[in-house]
């Protein structure tokens, strides 16, 4: 992880700051309240160049604020004390320090899925499930 002043930069896809000026970002109403009180509040932020997503399309969005303070205390107190040795800069680490292999991620995912809903699922299948629950 790379901390530049108050801006924590994770892979670069994951970060803390200002909104951009004139950007079509989608601005929750949590989000414009807070813009009034302070219009140079940060706000937790994603963003995936084209070449990094499926469908060769760039993505910007703000971090969903339920998810806020679990990403805080993760970065604060968990991820910490996985890394060891030199920092990969990935967002979630191994239980020995080193970047996440995605089958992994799909391990984890499918693991938690399970135990949840007694049927595993893998990432693909969790984007599509949330998108369709988002449109």
């Amino acid at each position: 992880m790379i901390i530049y002043g108050r801006i924590w930069v994770i892979a670069e896809d994951l970060f803390k700051e200002p909104l951009p000026k004139n950007g079509s970002l989608a601005r929750p109403n949590w989000v414009e309240d807070a813009l009034r009180t302070n219009p140079q509040e940060t706000f937790w932020q994603y963003h995936f160049e084209p070449e990094g997503t499926k469908g060769k399309r760039g993505v910007h969005a703000i971090f969903p604020r339920v998810l806020v303070p679990l990403l805080e205390e993760y970065l604060q107190i968990h991820r910490p004390l996985l890394v060891r040795g030199n920092d990969p800069g990935t967002l979630f680490l191994s239980c020995v320090g080193k970047q996440l292999a995605p089958e992994s991620m799909d391990q984890i995912i499918g693991n938690i899925t399970y135990r949840y809903t007694n049927h595993q699922v893998n990432p693909h299948l969790l984007r599509d499930i949330f998108t369709v629950g988002w449109l």
